[in-house]
Parts: C-alpha cells; sequence; structure tokens
C-alpha cells in the first residue's frame, strides 16, 4: 500500500514537471513572437520616417532660395571647365533652421584629375551632416533620430543627360521655335542644364556602427561617384554613400530628383 501510494506521488511529480516545461516553452514562443511582431512594425516605421525626411528635403529644393540656385549654378558651371569629374554640393539639411540652404555652410566633393577617390575637403567640412550628439542642430527629429543630407550634381545638359523622352529638357510653357528664338538663333537651339538632387536619411541610433565610420560615409563618398579618365579608382573611391552605409548596417533610404536649371530657376523634369 505504502509503495502503491509513493508511485503516484512520483507520477503526480513528473506529470507537474511536465506541464511546467510546456507553459514555459508555450510563454517564450509567444514572447519571441511578440519580439518578431515589435521590430517588424518598428522597421516600417522607421523606413516611414526616413521616407518623409529625405522626401521632405526634395520638396524645400522645389522652393529653393536665389542662394542656393546661384551657388549651383556658379560651382557646378564652373567645375565642367575644371579637372574635377562630376562633383556635387553637400550640405545638411537642418529642419529647425529658418533657411533651407545657408551659402556658408556647404561642402564640396570631388573627383579630380589622377586622384584615386574623391576629395570631400577642398571646400572645407561645413556642409557635411554629423553623427554627435552634442551637436542637436544637424538632426531633423526631435529625438535626434534622423540625419539627412543634400548633395547636388550636374549630370549633363538636356541633350546629354541619360534620361531622355518626349520633350526631355524643354521649359515648361515653352516650344522648339521660342527655344531656338531665347538662344539667339534659329539654329541654335537652348539646352538647359540638368542638376540631380540626392536626399539621404539615416538613423544612426539603429546601427552599432561608430559615429567616426558613419560621418565618414557621409563626408568621403559621393552618391554617383565618377572617377576621370585618368585616374586609377580604389574600389573605396567608388563606393556611394548608400553602399558604404549599407556595409555598416545603418539604416538610410537614398531618393533623388532630376531638374532643369533655367538660367535663374530650376524646373523639375
Amino acid at each position: 500500500m505504502k509503495n502503491s501510494l509513493s508511485t503516484q506521488k512520483g507520477a503526480t511529480l513528473v506529470i507537474v514537471l511536465c506541464v511546467l516545461v510546456l507553459t514555459a516553452m508555450i510563454g517564450a514562443m509567444i514572447v519571441r513572437q511578440s519580439m518578431t511582431s515589435l521590430n517588424i512594425a518598428t522597421n516600417a516605421q522607421a523606413r516611414q520616417l526616413l521616407f518623409q525626411s529625405s522626401d521632405a528635403a526634395l520638396m524645400k529644393v522645389q522652393n529653393a532660395s536665389q542662394a542656393l540656385i546661384l551657388t549651383i549654378s556658379g560651382n557646378l558651371g564652373r567645375s565642367m571647365n575644371s579637372m574635377s569629374k562630376s562633383p556635387e554640393i553637400v550640405f545638411c539639411y537642418q529642419k529647425n533652421s529658418a533657411d533651407f540652404f545657408n551659402v556658408t555652410q556647404y561642402s564640396m566633393i570631388e573627383w579630380q584629375d589622377g586622384a584615386s577617390a574623391p576629395n570631400g575637403t577642398l571646400s572645407g567640412t561645413l556642409g557635411y551632416c554629423q553623427v554627435s550628439k552634442g551637436n542637436r542642430t544637424f538632426f531633423t527629429s526631435g529625438r535626434n533620430a534622423i540625419l539627412t543630407q543634400v548633395s547636388i550634381q550636374n549630370i549633363g545638359t538636356s541633350t546629354t543627360s541619360s534620361e531622355s523622352g518626349a520633350f526631355t529638357g524643354y521649359t515648361v510653357g515653352t516650344d522648339a521655335q521660342s527655344l531656338n528664338a531665347t538662344a539667339g538663333s534659329a539654329s541654335n537651339t537652348q539646352n538647359n542644364q540638368v542638376i540631380r538632387v540626392y536626399a539621404v536619411s539615416l538613423m544612426p541610433s539603429m546601427s552599432t556602427a561608430s559615429a567616426t565610420d558613419i560621418n565618414a560615409c557621409l563626408n568621403s563618398h559621393m552618391n554617383n561617384p565618377v572617377a576621370p579618365v585618368t585616374s586609377t579608382p580604389t574600389a573605396t573611391g567608388l563606393k556611394s554613400i548608400s553602399a558604404c552605409l549599407q556595409e555598416l548596417g545603418v539604416p538610410f533610404s537614398t531618393q533623388y530628383s532630376d531638374y532643369n536649371l533655367i538660367q535663374t530657376d530650376y524646373q523639375r523634369v
């Protein structure tokens, strides 16, 4: 009788332990599924915020100040006659700043003839965004989570640009006859300069990369690196900002839009 009672108590203990293990496994699965769902929701929200930040910067460009237009026309136009290849004007979009573009706070990154990689220090480094908690002005969000860097590059004239299609390069509200008249001759058609504006938004806080490495992506890489024919480029030099951020595992969004630069104004293609 005593042996039977002891056996029953042992069986009860085994059953209780099995139930506890099963309950723990179910609980762990629920927690894991909840964490996965949270990560998916967080990633989706991050992508949306990055997209909105880049889009906001491009919208600002469409209503750019005269200072930005003159800077684009002067620097990119002058660079076409230099030994540099497809330089980019760079500045950090500061949402809380009164001016979208500050003529004293922009940089130029250029790939000079014979160089193995672009040089982003020839005109100073004030234009690049910096990952620094001490400098909050670079962030576009209230929680200092998102940086947005804007780059502007000349990609050719309306006849040499790779973006082709019906009426590509024509000024809105004009036709071929008025363009010829503007150019000063019936046989001389006006060709507008086509510029490409890049907006790169990133979230440094959602990566394990160091601030130094992220800053290096922003101030030593181009969005569209083009090496001069006399240069022997390195793999690092040919790496774009997007590729650099992707290697570091930094969440980012890159958007671009093309515009026609028309004398003192420019219009979206």
